[in-house]
């Protein structure tokens, strides 16, 4: 392992079975818990060790035994990935066999687990992973306090004392002490029985057990059959295809399943199953809500273009969550392990942003978040990684996995031209075989069929696929990520605008683009010359227009100022403007000649213009003279009904007086002095316009006519002065008389009363005198009975007193005793104190003891390790020289064997010799053959000599060879010995280091308790003697309280009786003061004076009223007469005012009228001028656009690498208009970002439509906006899924709502991450005019939910098991995938506590209605709602496409933020029940 020492034999990772208690020093991991086994270094952990310990992880190559751009650590490296992908195991294992047998081993145990799962009871499972969770071995046992213990980890609530009570109960039904405890198969029975108790707590009843009720065969059976069952599958549940043996085969499957130990089978057959049986399948995986067919690999169609699937895609794969952020979805750093995180979620198309790197890096292409200029490879494993090892990575997933669907590599090419070699290099090298290069002509987009198991990339592609080709690089994340009020300010992109560079020399930019020369004698200039040209000429045409349109408006506002005035002043005189140029029409008719003439006879001094103008003049006063005409008539009349009102008014009064003239004078100048000045204001309105001084003198004309009758009319109203003189004299005479009698009267009542107040005050001393006696008496009285009530509180406060005497002597003698078992106490724990603190010395003494044994025994263990290196390699190096021995030794034997061969057959030549008849003969014979055959003869003997030295020669040498050999074999088995021993004694060494280490921990952490209890017994101690302090307190401070209570009581007792004396002379006084009849009789004789004198004053007051009345009433005649009179000089006045008001309001209307449309005539034609040069300036601004985009583009030219190139199956074009796009061949694609997205979304169905039929045959990608988003957050996929977008690119590096949804999207065909798109979204399916329609044919259906209940939820991530229960509830939300129509959301109750087996049963549900229900998601959320913080807390989740969805009551699996169910949530399960019409 890379966390401690490498692992020499695989072995070695293979645990012992657990005895009764877990060895110490062992590490479990729960199998449930394990995700995946990856090979290669992938994981960060393997990232630091290369960093820090790169040494140690090197290893010498062996030839052939790796793969192109690996490194023996590499293809000999796993990790086991475990607890929802969050913790890993990294491991090297140099020996290839012993890595695959692990690596097998591990999948086989897995796949094991997986297969026995189905065959163990639910309750088995769920009390099995809570047993292991909460630290408790499998065989062990478990008592009552410890499945209390494991409550919080089985998320139940119940009270103690009733699970007790249950508990007993159990162990007794099943034959078992209490103490003794229950195994894990009885627990789960027991489980069973909780959860039954906590439902009848709940009054609540088991949705699963009301749906077998309602199916069983006869009401009680605890029983269903087979055929009951298919009746069930039918109509309930939808599946139609079910028959009999397939039931059969379940109710197999069913009944085989493990419970306390035997199947669960009970007094059940084939044909049949029981209530917990059908229980467990209600909640299993076989009733999954998710279609299991559509759920497997491979059941889409897979031969079809790419274009024609949902392709799982992730956004910034390389970047990891920043875990120190609150929000946890923070962006951090960058690591490979995301990238193999992302492929085994399912993800096959990943984002990769390539920059150059500098030395520094190692000159090597990096991937990173942004320019890596100045990084160091220090920060590799934060911020930047290497482009080949996230190559390596993918390799690493295609060996484990090689029949998955090809794997898109979205490339953002940032690199020079060297860097993109080097990126072609490590593609070709590392992926060989398994990357896809496209062939020179395809007509279509490959399909996953046709390339499983393959890499394509997805980049930057030139129009021609040459050296030097160039590209335009404008379709990069951060220049495509645009917010909305961006895109709405974008200029409009013509539609011949080009992804390519202008051949020629351009000279300059008009509103269509850029005006381009073939000519080879002009120079050509820099795109900044040519921008700074286009800015000035841009510059000088906007200040021209803005000059001209600020004088347009300045005469607008004007114009709109006069006409807006002047139709005001024409609605005081009830005119409107067309009124005035009818009027204006008649006037030109009556004294047309004369005004013509004179007009005439001006223009020919002035010009022809003059005349012009005097002629509108006159027309425009004309209208004035009309109006006059009208006006004057009215206003006789108005004149004349002033004066009969004022006459009718005092016609009720007799005799006549005259008005005081001056009064009406004074009045008319008032007014006249008003109306100037009203004129003099209206004529300085149009002050600094500019006038027609014609017009004013032929208004002035009109204006000054005036008849005779009107002044006769103005004067008439001032002969009603006389009509009011007799009736005035007449009122001031009856007055005076009334006022007479009103005097005398007063007097009268003045008198009466000064007798009455006279009377009252005599009445009123008399009564203050009895107040005072009676007040006298009842102080006194008062007083008497308050010393009463004071003597009587007093006695009893004396009595008080003494009793709380006794009361402190009482609490005195308690606080004596309670101070000597203070003492007692505080010495006991002075003692303990002692003891504890020695054995924790103790304890601590021994640890440190155990600690450096420990660590004496571990370096004893390293010291024989080494010793058994050095004899295990002495022993080889042994056996390496016998086996030359030997060699030499056989060596040895051939050379005599030969030698003896050749020995033999010098001997036989030399036998032959002798037998021959030539040498017999020749024996005879002396003669000259005879010479010859001694000679041969004396020639072999020689040879014979020559052999036996040769045998004896090689036999030497084999014997001595042979000594040698025997030595060293006995070298060897010497050796071999020593090292077997020192095997044993180094494996005994490092037996004795884990243990001495496990002593070690154990006293070390027993050292702890005890100084732990030390310490609390420390304090303990020190609470006694504050116990002892305090009770000496208490004793001092009830002594003081007894003193002074005594005090108190001898106090109490003298004033009680003086309280009493007292009380006793009061009451005596206040019996001389009770005889009061003198004062009564006076009262009641002053008291008759009042009342005559009252009686007298009434009646003069009375005659006083009616004389007052009388003269109040002559005053009101006088009044009334007096005000009629003003009355009528004012409104005399005031019809002067008027007449003269509605004449100068006549000539101002007129004057208005005449200025507005002179003014109007000017701001029309400086407006027309504007408009001219602001089309002009908009021209220029056009091309300066079109010249900054000249220079924008050709700073983004960037060549592309020609292998590179070559390896590029789909290209990258920025997008600009759909009728540009929909021409683009199959290769290209588009990038979409957020804000984009939205735009278009927004934009309407045409928009939509034309979206679609691009994706049928081109891939799309969209991606969350950066601007928009500032962490990893997702946005809704909904939308471009619905548009038809293959590669909807999500952040899968944090968990998100819009996650869960990519999620269960993709878990059709097999979490493949390939699904094939609804037929009308693909290529060749059918055509239609608008988005609408599309979605109409899908025919709408209405989907009905009810949430019935759940099983074994855990608690939200990251909360300590421990807490109590959860309080879940579930969130349903339906997105439809409609562009403009939201996502709908349904919300249950709060199931309080209980997480183990919360119920719902709701009736109604909720009900939705999916539009498109070839794109719609379901997404299941379970929260654990928090009262107290107001807050809902994630649980787990569900996404299911609509599509996917089975009808009936279903079970839906639950998955963690990171969608897997290892551990508790592989049990964990909502019950629904899921209609669709």
């Amino acid at each position: 392992m890379v966390t401690t020492t490498r692992i020499r034999s695989f072995k070695g990772l293979l645990k012992y079975p657990l005895t009764q208690t877990r060895e110490v020093g062992t590490r479990q991991i729960d199998i449930s818990t394990i995700d995946r086994v990856q090979r290669g270094q992938l994981t960060q952990r393997f990232n630091l060790a290369k960093q820090t310990h790169k040494s140690a992880l090197q290893m010498q190559k062996a030839a052939g035994s790796v793969i192109p751009g690996t490194t023996l650590e590499e293809t000999n490296s796993l990790s086991v990935v475990y607890n929802g992908c969050k913790e890993s195991i990294d491991i090297i294992v140099p020996n290839d066999s012993d890595l695959n047998a692990l690596v097998n081993g591990i999948n086989d145990l897995i796949a094991m687990y997986k297969l026995s799962t189905r065959k163990v009871h639910r309750d088995v499972l769920l009390v099995e992973h809570a047993w292991v969770d909460s630290d408790r071995h499998l065989k062990a046992t478990c008592s009552f306090n410890d499945f209390t213990t494991m409550l919080p980890y089985l998320n139940a609530d119940i009270n103690r004392l009733t699970l007790n009570s249950l508990y007993k109960k159990f162990c007794q039904s099943a034959n078992t002490r209490p103490e003794a405890g229950i195994n894990v198969r009885q627990a789960a029975l027991f489980l069973d029985q909780l959860r039954v108790l906590m439902h009848a707590t709940s009054k609540v009843t088991d949705p699963a057990t009301l749906i077998f009720q309602e199916y069983e065969d006869t009401p009680g059976s605890r029983a269903i059959s087979d055929k009951a069952f298919l009746n069930f599958l039918h109509v309930k549940q939808g599946e139609t295809r079910a028959t009999i043996e397939s039931v059969h085969e379940l109710f197999n499957r069913l009944n085989e399943q493990e419970l306390a130990g035997v199947t669960v089978k009970g007094d059940v057959c084939g044909d049949r199953i029981s209530k917990k049986t059908f229980i467990a399948f209600m909640y299993s995986d076989e009733n999954d809500a998710f279609d299991p067919i559509k759920a497997r690999v491979g059941r889409s169609d897979m031969t079809q273009p790419l274009s024609n699937y949902w392709i799982n895609t992730s956004h910034k794969t390389y970047r990891t969550v920043d875990e120190k952020e609150a929000s946890g979805a923070a962006e951090g750093g960058a690591s490979v392990q995301m990238y193999v995180n992302a492929l085994y979620r399912g993800c096959r198309c990943l984002e990769i942003d390539v920059w150059d790197g500098d030395s520094n890096l190692g000159n090597e292409p990096v991937v990173c978040n942004g320019d890596p200029s100045g990084a160091t490879l220090g920060t590799v494993s934060d911020k930047i990684i290497l482009f080949v090892d996230v190559i390596k990575a993918v390799k690493a997933f295609l060996v484990s996995r090689p029949d998955s669907y090809p794997i898109i590599l979205g490339i953002e090419n940032h690199c020079s031209l060297s860097f993109q070699e080097k990126m072609a290099q490590h593609l070709n090298g590392v992926l060989d075989d398994r990357l896809f290069r496209p062939p020179a002509s395809m007509s279509t987009l490959p399909s996953p069929e046709s390339i499983k198991g393959k890499v394509i990339i997805r980049s930057k592609l030139p129009d021609t696929t040459r050296e030097g080709a160039t590209v335009i690089n404008d379709d990069f994340d951060t220049e495509n990520d645009l917010a909305r009020e961006e895109i709405n300010s974008l200029p409009e992109i013509p539609s011949n605008d080009e992804d390519t560079i202008e051949t020629g020399v351009v000279i300059g930019f008009d509103t269509v683009g850029s005006i381009v020369s073939d000519s080879p004698h002009i120079q050509e200039k820099t795109p900044d010359e040519l921008l700074y040209i286009a800015k000035m000429e841009a510059r000088e045409s906007r200040q021209a227009a803005s000059i001209a349109e600020q004088y347009a408006f300045e005469l607008q506002v004007k114009a709109s100022q006069a006409e807006e005035k002047a139709a005001k002043l024409l609605a005081k005189i009830g005119m409107t403007f067309n009124d005035v140029e009818k009027q204006k029409a008649a006037a030109v008719a009556s004294v047309g000649s004369r005004l013509f003439s004179r007009a005439s006879r001006a223009g020919t001094s002035m010009g022809g213009s003059r005349v012009d103008s005097r002629v509108d003049n006159v027309n425009d006063n004309a209208g004035t003279l009309t109006q006059n005409s009208t006006m004057t008539s009215l206003n006789s009349e108005s004149k004349r009904g002033v004066s009969n009102k004022s006459i009718a008014s005092a016609s009720h009064m007799d005799g006549t007086n005259t008005v005081d003239r001056s009064v009406v004078d004074s009045t008319i100048k008032s007014e006249s002095r008003i109306s100037r000045a009203h004129s003099e204001e209206s004529d300085s309105m149009y002050d600094g316009a500019d006038s027609s001084t014609e017009g004013e003198m032929e208004l002035s004309e009109f204006m000054s006519f005036k008849t005779g009758s009107e002044r006769a009319d103005a004067e008439e109203g001032m002969e009603v002065q006389d009509f009011f003189e007799n009736a005035v004299e007449h009122a001031k005479t009856q007055y005076a008389a009334a006022d007479a009698d009103a005097i005398d009267a007063t007097e009268a009542a003045a008198i009466a009363m000064a007798d009455l107040q006279q009377a009252s005050a005599a009445l009123s001393a008399a009564e203050d005198v009895m107040k005072d006696t009676k007040r006298v008496q009842a102080e006194r009285i008062e007083a008497a009975e308050r010393a009463a009530a004071e003597a009587r509180a007093n006695r009893g406060h004396a009595d008080t007193a003494s009793q709380r005497v006794i009361t402190v002597r009482d609490l005195l003698k308690k606080c004596k005793e309670n101070a000597g078992t203070s003492e007692s106490v505080s010495a006991t724990a002075h003692a303990e104190s002692k003891i504890s603190e020695q054995r924790a010395v103790e304890a601590e003494a021994r640890a440190s003891k155990a600690q450096v044994t420990a660590e004496a025994d571990r370096v004893r263990a390293d010291t024989e390790t080494k010793t058994e290196e050095k004899l295990e390699n002495e022993a080889a190096s042994l056996q390496r020289k016998a086996n030359d021995a030997k060699q030499a030794v056989d060596k040895a034997k051939e050379r005599v064997a030969n030698a003896i061969e050749a020995l033999g057959k010098v001997d036989q030549k030399i036998s032959d010799i002798e037998n021959s008849e030539d040498h017999r003969m020749n024996s005879d014979n002396n003669g000259n053959q005879q010479l010859v055959q001694m000679e041969k003869h004396k020639q072999c003997l020689e040879e014979k000599k020559y052999c036996l030295e040769k045998v004896k020669e090689a036999s030497i040498s084999c014997n001595k060879f042979e000594v040698a050999s025997r030595k060293a074999n006995l070298a060897f088995e010497e050796a071999s010995k020593k090292a077997k021993a020192q095997v044993t004694l180094a494996a005994w060494a490092r037996r004795q280091a884990d243990q001495s280490t496990a002593i070690a921990e154990q006293l070390i952490e027993h050292a702890e308790e005890e100084r732990e209890a030390a310490n609390l017994r420390h304090i303990a101690c020190e609470k006694a003697e504050v116990s002892v302090q305090r009770s000496d307190a208490d004793r001092l401070s009830m002594e003081a309280q007894l003193a002074e209570a005594e005090r108190a009581a001898a106090e109490s007792e003298q004033l009680a009786f003086g309280s009493r004396q007292m009380a006793e002379q009061l009451a005596s006084e206040a019996q001389l003061v009770k005889d009061i009849s003198k004062e009564e009789s006076r009262l009641a004789t002053l008291l008759e004076q009042k009342e005559q004198a009252q009686s007298a004053y009434d009646m003069a007051n009375k005659r006083k009223l009616s004389c007052d009345t009388k003269a109040a009433e002559a005053k009101r005649i006088l009044t009334t007469s007096s005000e009629v009179l003003q009355r009528a000089q004012h409104e005399a006045a005031a019809e002067i005012h008027r007449l003269n008001a509605e004449r100068q309001a006549e000539r101002n209307a007129m004057m208005a009228h005449t200025q507005a449309k002179h003014l109007r005539r000017k701001a029309d034609k400086a407006k027309d001028a504007a408009a001219k040069a602001v089309a002009k300036a908009a021209d220029v601004v056009a091309a300066e656009r079109h010249a900054e985009q000249y220079k924008v583009k050709k700073a983004k030219v960037c060549t592309i690498s020609e292998r590179l190139a070559r390896l590029t199956l789909v290209g990258s074009v920025k997008y600009k208009q759909w009728e540009k796009s929909l021409s683009l061949p199959y290769s290209a694609s588009h990038n979409i970002s957020e804000g984009m997205m939205v735009h278009m979304t927004e934009r309407g169905p045409s928009e939509w439509k034309q979206w679609m039929e691009f994706n049928k045959n081109h891939l799309t990608r969209t991606f969350p906006s950066g601007k928009v988003r500032r962490n990893l957050s997702n946005y809704n996929p909904m939308i471009p899924w619905a548009m038809g977008c293959q590669l909807v690119s999500v952040n899968v590096q944090a968990s998100s709502g819009m996650l869960l949804l990519v999620d269960g999207r993709f878990r059709e065909n097999g979490s493949s991450g390939y699904v094939l798109k609804p037929e009308r979204l693909k290529e060749g399916g059918a055509r239609v005019s608008t988005f609408q329609e599309q979605i109409e044919r899908e025919f709408p259906k209405q989907l009905q939910l009810r949430i019935l209940g759940g099983h074994g939820l855990p608690k939200p991530e990251g909360v300590t098991k421990g807490v109590p229960a959860i309080s879940p509830r579930v969130k349903v939300v339906l997105y439809d995938g409609v562009p403009g129509e939201g996502s709908v959301q349904y919300t249950t109750k709060t199931v309080n506590k209980n997480g183990l087996c919360p119920v719902w049963n709701e009736d109604e549900g909720a009900m939705f209605t999916v539009s498109s229900p070839s794109t719609a998601m379901v997404l299941f959320t379970v929260w654990d709602r928090d009262n107290e913080l107001n807050k809902d807390f994630f649980i787990a989740a569900s996404a299911i496409p609509f599509s996917c969805l089975r009808k009936g009551y279903r079970s839906v699996p639950l998955f963690d933020s990171n969608h897997t169910r290892s551990g508790a949530y592989g049990l964990a399960f909502l019950l629904v029940d899921i209609d669709i019409q």
